[in-house]
């Protein structure tokens, strides 16, 4: 929940600039020409003020020259102020830390200077961060505190604010009737600075209480009003939470139609806005609208686009609302498969919100000691003012030269030991380097036999858990399977199965390939196991939705940075028992289809994700049916064969050249294709080393 705080209005050649929206174009105008120092940071404020109203992350250049003017004046009064907004950019990024070693800084200022306006709105912006933490009741004890100073300078519009702020963290807390009165000062102090910007929010604050207190008219008139002020205002953004407070109110009415009109406009304004938040808010609120209709298949679709946006804009909650709602849609269906799917995905996101709020409550505590700390250092803080400046330069003086002696000698110190130790060690290793060099040797040879031999244990295993030769030819007679692992293992694989009627086969490139390579394909083919055989999962969107989720499971994978990337690319098909229709679905793996009699290579697109982290939690993969007739040949493949090097020119094989080459040979038995492939591959690469490992599956209907 993110929260503005408003800075202090400036004086400008003798005239005030009030509460309403300032012109920007005049002010970067103004900011163009040559002024003091002191008018040039009261220029960058107020600009700083606008985009915090508009759009927070576009102030940062100027709050940077903010910041550096008010150290270069000296002056804590404005310095506080310029760290204090800085603060604000890092609690909306979830820096909280960050935000608060600045507020820290900003108070030390603020208290230098005297000024009791600059602590009051850092006491709002501690109230701020700690409400993001969960700690409310720290979080009210400084907007309380801060409000008592605004009432003491009568400082409309920032007592404003602190009411908001008040308001917001009891309704938080549930506390609906105290949180009323509050919410009601911050309208009635809005409207009586004709602060309409801020008043849209205040009516829409007070329709939220209403709502959760029952009172459903007065909060569709409250929301009304609301919608009505930021239309006049301009206040596209602040429209968003409006119009989903206004469908809600038509859902708890049971007025659909006039709820799916209000989800519509939503629709329009995230489109306008380009906005992923209000994009996945909307199409939530319309499958809430055809749900309650009892339209579920219409309901679903909407579902899929929230869970779409949703993952753009990272929304964790919103993620894990949309994926029960998704399972609650298909079970209502008839569709148990997504159903568990989708309750699965619910599941495990929940479980790791209840781990991070356990970690938060654990931070919480933290905070609070730290609060407590911080207060004591404030104390001494005052304490340390009423020393004399000149002893305190003359205590820090005497305290630096003898840091600087101690250094010097340790540096002297360090320095001479390191050249006893070295000549030491050169003399021992002249005399010992001969004989090393022979053991080393022995060792080596010793250890690449041992090596060797595990490797080729190791392709015992892998062989061992690939499907059989008995399988594929019972499952798909008219197949063929080319492998060629680059090394003795392989990061490649091939994997075939039946269920339900339904016949599976997949294609699949992990990270890596030999040793590496080969501990990831286990992993794969132990989940495919489970997923396919055990949980008789057979829709291929869903079983890659799957893999990747036990993917990212298995290795820890939360997007951290410097945590390691392994994943796999895969393109699986689920044939029908009659072979008339297969299902496919890849993760940056493609099929090709050659039709019966024709020249030309169907290719049907894969999602261009693997299975494994990337850029988030993950949108669902794409499902193709396709029909197919008799004579039909599907491929699917690893990129092992077109990426490898050769010919006259050293260059790759390429996937067009792949596709000229299966067309030319589709009149032959699919295993003369497979020798066929092998040959050209050979004769390609000549003299040079396999690049990577092949795997390339061709089925004949």
């Amino acid at each position: 929940m993110k929260k503005i705080i408003f800075i202090f209005l400036i004086i400008l050649s003798g005239v005030r600039l009030f509460a309403q929206t300032p012109k920007l174009d005049s002010l970067k105008l103004l900011l163009k020409q040559n002024h003091p120092d002191t008018v040039r940071y009261d220029i960058l404020n107020t600009i700083c003020e606008v985009y915090f109203q508009t759009d927070p992350h576009t102030s940062e250049p100027y709050l940077k020259e903010l910041l550096a003017i008010s150290r270069k004046i000296n002056d804590d009064y404005r310095t506080a102020l310029a760290m204090n907004i800085s603060s604000q950019l890092y609690y909306m990024n979830n820096k909280l830390d960050t935000s608060l070693l600045l507020l820290d800084s900003a108070m030390k200022h603020a208290m230098n200077s005297r000024k009791e306006n600059a602590k009051a709105s850092i006491l709002d912006s501690y109230g701020a961060v700690y409400e993001i933490k969960g700690d409310y009741n720290q979080a009210l004890k400084y907007h309380l505190e801060a409000v008592a100073f605004y009432e003491k300078m009568n400082s409309k519009r920032n007592m404003a604010n602190s009411y908001k702020y008040i308001g917001r963290i009891l309704s938080i807390q549930e506390k609906f009737s105290q949180a009323l009165p509050y919410f009601r000062r911050s309208l009635s102090t809005d409207r009586e600075i004709k602060n309409r910007f801020a008043e849209g929010q205040s009516l829409n604050n007070v329709g939220i209480v209403h709502f959760k207190m029952k009172n459903v008219d007065s909060a569709l008139t409250y929301f009304l009003n609301s919608v009505q002020v930021k239309e006049e205002t301009k206040n596209k953004r602040g429209l968003i939470s409006s119009y989903a407070n206004v469908i809600d109110v038509y859902l708890e009415k049971k007025d659909f139609e006039t709820a799916l009109k209000y989800s519509e406009i939503l629709t329009r304004i995230g489109n306008e806005l380009k906005s992923n938040n209000a994009m996945g808010s909307a199409y939530q609120k319309t499958g809430d609208i055809l749900s309650r209709m009892q339209q579920y298949k219409a309901a679903k679709d909407n579902y899929h686009n929230a869970l779409h946006y949703s993952t753009l804009s990272e929304k964790k909650q919103d993620i894990m609302t949309i994926n029960k709602k998704l399972s609650e849609t298909f079970k209502k269906l008839g569709n148990s498969d997504s159903a568990l799917f989708y309750f699965e995905k619910y599941d495990a996101l929940n479980t790791v919100l209840f781990n991070e709020n356990n970690t938060k409550s654990m931070s919480d505590m933290e905070a609070k000691y730290q609060n407590e700390k911080k207060e004591q250092e404030n104390k001494l803080l005052l304490t340390e003012n009423k020393l004399s400046s000149a002893e305190i330069s003359k205590q820090k003086t005497f305290t630096n030269f003898l840091i600087i002696v101690a250094v010097l000698i340790l540096i002297l110190s360090i320095v001479s030991f390191r050249a006893y130790q070295n000549k030491k060690s050169v003399n021992e290793k002249l005399t010992q380097k001969n004989s090393e060099i022979e053991q080393q040797k022995e060792i080596i040879e010793e250890k690449q036999k041992g090596i060797t031999d595990s490797i080729n244990y190791a392709l015992r295993i892998q062989e061992a858990v690939l499907p059989s030769k008995e399988l594929k030819t019972k499952l798909f007679p008219d197949s063929f399977v080319l492998f060629m692992p680059k090394d003795i293992v392989s990061g490649d694989f091939y994997w075939f199965s039946e269920k339900n009627g339904k016949k599976i086969i997949t294609a699949v490139d992990c990270t890596g390939h030999g040793v590496p390579g080969a501990f990831m394909s286990m992993i794969g083919i132990s989940f495919l196991n489970e997923i396919v055989n055990e949980k008789e999962i057979t829709e291929p969107a869903l079983i890659l939705g799957s893999m990747r989720d036990h993917v990212k499971t298995s290795l820890k994978q939360r997007g951290l940075q410097g945590e390691a990337k392994d994943g796999m690319d895969m393109a699986l098909l689920s044939f029908s028992n009659d072979h008339k229709t297969v299902e496919y679905a890849g993760a940056n793996n493609s099929a090709w289809i050659i039709r019966n009699g024709n020249t030309m290579i169907e290719e049907i697109d894969p999602d261009k994700r693997p299975i494994g982290y990337f850029k988030g939690l993950g949108l669902p993969f794409t499902n193709h049916k396709l029909e197919l007739q008799k004579g039909d040949t599907v491929y699917i493949f690893t990129d092992g064969y077109a990426d490898q090097f050769g010919g006259p020119r050293g260059k790759k094989f390429k996937y067009k050249q792949l596709k000229d080459l299966l067309i030319s040979i589709q009149s032959k038995p699919m295993h003369e294709q497979e020798g066929i492939l092998i040959d050209t591959l050979n004769s390609w690469r000549g003299n040079l080393e396999q690049v990577d490992d092949v795997c390339i599956i061709g089925v004949r209907v």
